[in-house]
């Protein structure tokens, strides 16, 4: 019932912008380029599990939040029989 949270996409961004962070803060300092992308590569090996944490940990508060909305605000059953008549009393 509840959507489904792209837990391995949140995981990926997070990769990919650690990657691209340390690409860009490298060549701001002039380091050379192979220290540069091996950095790159390790923060975006570390973020990535990262990632997964900081997905897994929303979506468990989004399933939550969702459910008690849920259990707040029911749907009510379209084809259940009416309880009263039109004018007031219990239907037989």
């Amino acid at each position: 019932m509840f959507r489904e949270i792209p837990i391995s996409s949140i995981a990926a961004c997070f990769g990919m912008a650690a990657f691209a962070i340390a690409i860009i803060s490298g060549l701001g300092a002039g380091q050379p380029a192979d220290a540069i992308l091996w950095r790159a590569i390790l923060c975006a090996a570390i973020c990535y599990p990262v990632g997964i944490i900081v997905a897994l940990i929303g979506s468990a508060a989004v399933n939550e939040e969702f459910r008690a909305h849920q259990e707040r605000h029911p749907v009510p059953d379209l084809d259940a029989p009416l309880s009263t008549d039109l004018d007031g009393a219990p239907s037989a």
